[in-house]
Order: structure tokens, then sequence, then C-alpha cells
């Protein structure tokens, strides 16, 4: 069977950081996803998903939202901060492992039969290098014997692609306290070897083995691409095949958030 997965970082829940509806971005990003028809979505930055008084007495129903029936939500703590699985197939199991700026979310998804894994990662920007890798450590663990697709905002960049520190220092002079600490740290590129290490394959690479497409900066976030960089992923596990990945890049994708959607589209096997 075939399976088109769609990972998308959604700055703030399409919220402005005074906790207004930023409406021009949530239909952008409605559109993007109806014209895709992804079989499941994952969002991270999913805020504002339970709707009490840490919400700011604000709702937001993304299975609704988006036109899934099947939908699972998890917070980061007493912030609105969250994340979301969303899937044409039923979730028969959440689990969110809440540990501050370390959290991530697993869910077993029924695919006519098969479980299949998704952990949702997304480590907090502010954290090292080194305390990113052993994030991933603890989240994804040797010898997965399930079908298995880890997605994400990894804050965390591969080996794989091609990087200036000069001009990723440039790009993020003005949007970040210390530049230079911050590149250097992610130029240490621990994370992706060690993902790929267990086994794990990058579906974009799979695919784009000598291509490089950034999912952020956005139009939205910066015009200036100097600091551009591939930190959304999926991978999944080696018995999945890997038949299309993409980043999405339109007049929608500018203006729906500070990062761009990606999507794989997989076969997995018949037994």
């Amino acid at each position: 069977m075939e399976l088109k997965i769609l990972n998308y970082n959604i700055l703030h829940g399409f919220y402005s950081e005074k906790h207004k509806l930023e409406e021009k971005r949530l239909k952008a990003a409605q559109e993007v996803v109806r014209l895709e028809d992804p079989d499941i979505l994952v969002l991270t930055e999913a805020c504002y998903g339970i709707g009490d008084k840490r919400d700011y007495d604000i709702k937001m129903d993304y299975g609704k939202l988006f036109s899934f029936p099947n939908y699972t939500y998890a917070r980061r703590g007493d912030y609105e901060w969250g994340s979301a699985i969303l899937s044409k197939y039923s979730i028969i199991h959440t689990k969110n492992n809440e540990r501050g700026m370390r959290q991530h979310v697993r869910s077993i998804i029924d695919l006519n039969g098969k479980d299949l894994m998704v952990d949702i990662a997304h480590p907090h920007p502010d954290l090292s290098e080194e305390e990113k890798l052993t994030y991933f450590k603890e989240l994804v663990l040797p010898g997965h014997k399930a079908l298995y697709i880890l997605a994400g905002d990894f804050n965390a960049i591969s080996d794989q692609d091609n990087y200036n520190r000069e001009k990723l220092i440039s790009g993020l002079t003005g949007h970040e306290k210390n530049p230079e600490k911050l590149v250097d740290s992610m130029l240490k590129t621990l994370v992706a070897p060690y993902i790929r290490s267990l086994g794990l394959v990058d579906t974009y690479k799979a695919v784009n083995p000598n291509k490089f497409s950034y999912t952020i900066p956005t139009d939205l976030l910066s015009k200036n691409k100097d600091s551009a960089m591939r930190m959304d992923f999926i991978f999944c596990s080696p018995d999945i095949k890997v038949k299309d990945a993409y980043v999405i890049k339109n007049s929608k994708t500018e203006v729906g958030s500070d990062h761009y959607p990606i999507v794989a589209v997989l076969e997995f096997p018949d037994k």
C-alpha cells in the first residue's frame, strides 16, 4: 500500500505572539493540505490544542480545521505549544513524553491491520547539538521491528547538506542573539548521522541524493535566504520504500509559516 505523509511546522499555531489568529496564514496552509491530500499530517508548533487557560482560552481543533477523521494532540507542559498527528487511518495509541524542552509524541496508527509507529520530534532550538543528540538517543531506540516513521522539526541540520558558515551567520544576524554560537553548534551535525546509523532512511535524500532544498526561512520570515537550512525531516524504517519526497514551495507556503512543509510518498510491504 502507498501512503503520503506531510510534515509542517505551523509557526505558533497560526497565531501571532500576541495570541491573535492570522487567518491568511491558516487559510494558506489549509489550501496546501487540501491540494496535497496526505494520508497523515504531522504538525509541530500546533499551539492552543487544549483550549484552557494555559491556551489563553483559545481552542484550535486541528482535526476539524484540516478535515481529518482521526486526530491526536499532545501539549508541551504548561505552555500553549504542542504537536499533532492527523490521519485518515485509525490512531490506536498515543504517548506524550513531556520532558520540557525535550518533549516528543509517539502514536501507533492502524494501516489496515498493520501497526505503524510515528514519532514526532521537536527538540527546543535552545538546546546544544550535543543535547539534541541525547534527545534523539533517548527517543529513537535501535532495533525497531515495527514499521516506523520519525518526523518533525529537528532544529538540526544534516551532514549530507553543504553549508557555508559565514553565510549562515550573516543570514541569522539580527534574528539570533548569538548567531556564531548557534551556527557553530549546528554545524557539528551530530543528529542526522546518528539517526542514519540506526538504519533509518532520510526520505528526502533517498530521492534527491545530490539536491538541496531548504525548509526555512520562507518569505514570511525573511526574503534573505543566507540562513537557508533543511531542518524539517521525515525518516522511515528501511523496509518502507520511498517513492517520492519533496519540499512544497509556492505562493501559499511562502505565507503559511516560517517553515515550508515537506512530503514523503511511501510504499509499505505487503507482509
